[in-house]
């Protein structure tokens, strides 16, 4: 039998009950605060008091659902919008947005930045105040607020002086590591990483907008360096980093904040693979801060805000000041990416339009099928006009056949004879092939590789449905998962649609009979299947309009030959389909 005395019980029920008074006078390492709540958008973050740092950050206007096994469903923070950025050295979790001293061997500052433990000097509805003592008098202060309906937060960096410093009035240089926004490879269009780093600074005589990428797998030494420099005058409008389609941007809210952010430096993260983002693929923004050390009983604060949100020039037109966000923009619409001349101005303008439609229909989907049908039918008048030479030019051709054919008997075996016979003949029977078969064509290929680019980083079209199985025009159709790796994850029905239709539209031109055109015509004929593996993985929007494009063609197709008849065999080799 166990006997166990009064004494016995007082003494471990004193026991437990200081242990949970110990537990609960030690305060929690993380703050978890959801600003805005009562907005349209806002945001939850998770603080941690090491650093005073930001250990995730989540948009509250981008939420999902998920089903649970038991059937109940949960929200949640979709992945793609999860900030992440480099871990402590000495912390096994990912902390972020902290602050530590440019040159640690001149320390002005008595307190490690990176791995202090910040007191929670405030926290109301939207604002938040950590605070920490550096010793000989001087105390940080880091302070996040939001003021309502904004797309981002104020962050406020102050050093205060209750006594005399021994340097005061000096500077003491800080290094503030930004917020990076996740890319998983989940996100990659043909391979592609859109995740970069980018800025602008003023005050030069030409400007400088600068962006920054960095290759996944490069370790950090692989890095660019600065990637932007305030000195001589200059100024850093904004800096930061961006992925396909959101962005983390700060900017200064003031002279002071503008003087006290002289650099932007990229780095890349994480140093090991996590999850679905390799290693050394985000780079994020290291800034340069400057502050001065101030007299007793006064203060030093930067100001500056802190853009989370994403990277569209229609939500950058909400507030005057996002709008020197938009060049970042343009930069997706450049080369490499854009080789033709004159391609940006038309991906914006197709931008523009598919707004406009879609402020009209209310579907990007119906929006981008009537934007093709309207640049097709604006192309019918000249694509009839050149069916109907071409034809005209295949009936004489085929008049003249048998003498064209004895001067290639002829002149077989020497060419440059042939040539030369060949070119009098013409000349003499004024038979030129028409210069604008292909004009229809080369009109669309622009307008084709403009909707390209524009659909790479298009946030508008995100998670935007159609119909059916088309739930998000900005990735493929991924009809059902087929797990072949990174190649081919899912089964894409809109390619292979595609495919089938170009197909179909070439086989209802006739093959020349000259055998080098003939075997070009062959050639030709097996370019729908390289353009469905190249892309296959792209977004399905892309495939609306190459579909739509197709049946409009093949209607078009009919409508000619039914009015002008069939196309004659010798001007085969000047039509082509169009895109």
């Amino acid at each position: 039998m166990i006997r166990v005395t009064i004494l016995q019980v007082a003494a471990l029920a004193l026991c437990l009950f200081g242990a949970h008074a110990q537990n609960a006078a030690t305060p929690s390492t993380e703050v978890s605060k959801v600003f805005g709540e009562s907005s349209d958008h806002g945001f939850r973050v998770l603080f941690s008091r090491y650093g005073a740092t930001v250990k995730h950050i989540n948009l509250t206007d981008h939420l999902a659902e998920v089903a649970n096994e038991d059937g109940s469903r949960d929200e949640y923070l979709l992945s793609d919008i999860l900030w992440v950025n480099p871990a402590l050295p000495s912390a096994s979790y990912w902390s972020w947005m902290y602050l530590e001293e440019w040159y640690p061997d001149q320390r002005v500052l008595d307190a490690d930045l990176r791995t202090a433990l910040w007191e929670v000097a405030e926290d109301t509805t939207d604002r938040i105040r950590f605070e920490l003592d550096c010793g000989a008098g001087l105390t940080l202060e880091k302070v996040f607020s939001y003021e309502g309906s904004r797309r981002d937060l104020g962050v406020e960096f102050a050093l205060r002086a209750s006594g005399e410093h021994p340097k005061a009035g000096s500077e003491v240089l800080l290094r503030l590591t930004g917020l990076a926004v996740r890319s998983p490879r989940s996100e990659y269009t043909i391979g592609i990483n859109f995740a970069k780093c980018v800025g602008e600074v003023i005050g030069t005589e030409d400007g400088d907008v600068f962006q920054a990428a960095v290759a996944d797998g490069n370790p950090l030494e692989a890095a660019p360096p600065v990637v932007g420099l305030a000195s001589g005058g200059a100024r850093i409008k904004f800096a930061g980093s961006t992925n396909r389609f959101f962005s983390a941007l700060l900017y200064p809210d003031g002279d002071a904040a503008s003087e006290g952010l002289w650099t932007a430096q990229m780095r890349p993260y994480p140093t090991l693979e996590q999850a679905d983002t390799p290693a050394y693929s985000l780079p994020v923004c290291e800034f340069g801060l400057r502050m001065r050390v101030p007299q007793a009983g006064s203060e030093s604060r930067l100001k500056f805000r802190y853009y989370l949100g994403p990277k569209s020039e229609r939500v950058y037109a909400d507030r005057d000041e996002y709008e020197r966000f938009v060049p970042i923009i343009f930069h997706d619409l450049e080369p490499p990416c854009c080789s033709i001349p004159g391609t940006q101005s038309i991906a914006r303008f197709l931008l523009w339009a598919l707004g406009s439609l879609y402020d009209f229909v209310g579907n990007w989907g119906i929006a981008i099928m009537i934007l093709t049908i309207f640049v097709r039918g604006a192309l019918v008048p000249v694509n009839f006009r050149m069916q109907k030479s071409m034809r005209a030019y295949g009936a004489k051709a085929a008049k003249f056949k048998p003498k064209l054919e004895a001067i290639q008997k002829q002149y077989a075996n020497d060419k440059v004879q042939l040539r030369q016979a060949m070119m009098e003949f013409q000349r003499e029977h004024k038979l030129f092939p028409p210069i604008g078969g292909c004009l229809p064509m080369f009109i669309t290929i622009p307008i084709f590789i403009g909707l390209f680019t524009a659909l790479r980083t298009s946030y508008d079209l995100r998670q935007e449905p159609f119909f059916g199985w088309l739930d998000d025009l900005s990735q493929p159709d991924q009809l059902f998962y087929l797990g072949f790796g990174d190649v081919v994850p899912y089964f894409n029905l809109l390619p292979l649609l595609m495919v089938g239709l170009w197909w179909w539209l070439q086989s209802g031109t006739p093959l020349p009979t000259d055998p080098q055109q003939r075997q070009m015509m062959k050639i030709m004929r097996f370019m729908p299947l390289m353009f469905g593996v190249m892309l296959y993985n792209y977004a399905s929007g892309l495939m609306v309009y190459m579909i739509t494009s197709s049946l409009f063609a093949l209607v078009e197709q009919r409508i000619v030959k039914r009015v002008l008849g069939p196309m004659n065999p010798e001007a085969a080799a000047f039509g082509a389909p169009q895109i």
